[in-house]
C-alpha cells in the first residue's frame, strides 16, 4: 500500500514535472519564434545595411568622380583665369591707345571745326567773287547784246555802201565807155578836119 502511495505521488510529480515541462517548451517554443522574428528583423536588417554599405560605395565612387572632375575644372579654372588675366592687360593696353585714339580725335575735330570755319569764310569770299562775276556777265551780256545791234546795223550800213560802190562802178564803167566812144569821135573829127584843111 505504501508503494502504491508512493508510485501516485511520484506519478503526481512526474505529471507537475511534465506540465512544468509543457508551459517551459510552450515558454521556450514562444522565444523560439519571438528569436526568429528577432532573426528575421535582423536579416532584413543586415540586407538593408548591405543595401545602405553598397548604396554609399557607390555614392564615395560617385563622390570620388566628382572629386576628379571638380580637380579638372578647378584646373581648367586657373588656366581660364590666366587667359583672363591676360585678356585684361590686352584690354588694359587697348583702351589706353583707345584713349590716345580719342584725343587725337578730339584734336582733329577741333582742326577739322576750325578748317570749316576757315573754309566758310573763303566759301563767303567766292560767293562775293561769284556774284561780282555774275553781276559782271550779267553787264557784258548787255554789251555784247548791244555790240551785236550795233555790228547788224553795220552789216546793213556796209552791204548798202556795197550796193552804192557797185552803182557807182557800173556809172564809172559806163563813163569810162563813154569817154572812149567821145575820144574815137573826137579822133574822127579832128581825122576829118585835117582831110578838110588839106583840101
Amino acid at each position: 500500500g505504501i508503494e502504491r502511495i508512493k508510485l501516485s505521488q511520484t506519478k503526481d510529480e512526474i505529471e507537475i514535472d511534465n506540465g512544468n515541462l509543457k508551459t517551459e517548451l510552450g515558454s521556450l517554443s514562444h522565444k523560439f519564434d519571438l528569436l526568429e522574428q528577432d532573426r528575421n528583423r535582423l536579416s532584413d536588417l543586415a540586407l538593408h545595411l548591405e543595401t545602405s554599405k553598397n548604396n554609399l560605395e557607390e555614392c564615395l565612387q560617385n563622390l570620388d568622380r566628382e572629386k576628379g572632375d571638380l580637380n579638372e575644372s578647378y584646373t581648367l579654372l586657373g588656366m581660364e583665369k590666366e587667359d583672363i588675366l591676360d585678356n585684361l592687360e590686352v584690354s588694359n593696353r587697348e583702351r589706353e591707345k583707345l584713349g590716345q585714339t580719342i584725343v587725337r580725335m578730339a584734336k582733329a575735330r577741333e582742326d577739322l571745326v576750325k578748317e570749316k570755319h576757315e573754309l566758310k569764310e573763303q566759301l563767303g569770299m567766292v560767293e562775293m567773287k561769284l556774284d561780282g562775276a555774275l553781276e559782271n556777265n550779267k553787264r557784258l551780256t548787255e554789251e555784247k547784246g548791244a555790240l551785236e545791234h550795233k555790228l547788224h546795223d553795220t552789216e546793213q550800213k556796209l552791204a548798202r555802201v556795197e550796193l552804192h560802190k557797185d552803182s557807182l562802178e557800173r556809172e564809172v564803167e559806163e563813163l569810162g565807155q563813154l569817154k572812149e566812144d567821145l575820144t574815137v569821135e573826137l579822133a574822127s573829127v579832128n581825122k576829118e578836119k585835117e582831110i578838110q584843111g588839106v583840101t
